[in-house]
């Protein structure tokens, strides 16, 4: 098995350019060289001086822009959230037609995948994974597995359908949450964490069971 990552990658400078604009193109160069290094190498072996030779870049440079190895490897994690939350596939109709709710969840779950085990973001959690039990500094970027847009709007038409009848939820928070964990759980066995991926025939076949599962757990009895 390749190192998780390492042939993978892509610059997402461009993109990340206009999606955080805090961050400037000089950080975003920096980043997608230390995620390279990170990927490649795991966070205990990465080291600043290989980062700044990825980079093209002095030390003091880096330096200049990050205080740590730590704030560079959270700050990645950050980006690639935030990437996640503006390229996620987003369809105003999806989950707001209770007849079309068994179609539509799959299609959700489908959409979940995509984003989710992208090959960069399921090779950044292999990396805090295997690292956090040797540094929990890193704990906090692993708190918020999936990007918090993502949550927020699937929770905002699980409310909808639950209003609408259709659902039976008293917290869609975590109805939304416990959909994305049956999503994950089959998606990171069945792809190695990430390391394989899956054709369109096993995604669907996730995103169906799993919203099977789901529906019998909360549809309203009167719709089922």
């Amino acid at each position: 098995m390749q190192p998780p990552g390492s042939s993978s990658l892509h610059s997402t400078t461009e993109v990340a350019d206009t999606i955080c604009p805090a961050i400037s193109a000089k950080q975003h160069a920096i980043l997608d060289a230390a995620t390279t290094v990170f990927l490649r190498e795991g966070y205990e072996r990465a080291s600043v001086d290989t980062i700044a030779a990825e980079a093209g870049v002095s030390k003091r440079t880096i330096y200049n822009h990050f205080r740590d190895k730590k704030e560079l490897f959270v700050t990645i994690v950050e980006r690639a959230r935030a990437l996640a939350n503006e390229i996620r596939p987003s369809d105003p109709n999806l989950l707001s037609d209770p007849s079309r709710i068994d179609t539509d969840l799959v299609i959700a779950g489908e959409r979940l995948l995509d984003v989710l085990l992208d090959p960069n973001s399921a090779a950044l959690r292999r990396v805090i994974v295997s690292e956090v039990d040797h540094h929990p500094e890193l704990g906090p970027a692993c708190m918020e597995g999936t990007p918090m847009l993502i949550k927020r709007e699937l929770a905002d038409r699980l409310a909808h359908l639950s209003a609408m009848g259709a659902l039976d939820i008293d917290d869609p928070t975590l109805a939304c949450r416990q959909f994305i964990a049956l999503i994950m759980f089959e998606g990171e066995k069945q792809s190695a964490y990430g390391t394989k991926r899956l054709d369109e025939q096993a995604r669907h076949t996730i995103a169906a069971n799993s919203a099977r599962f789901f529906l019998r757990a909360y549809r309203t009895r009167d719709t089922a």
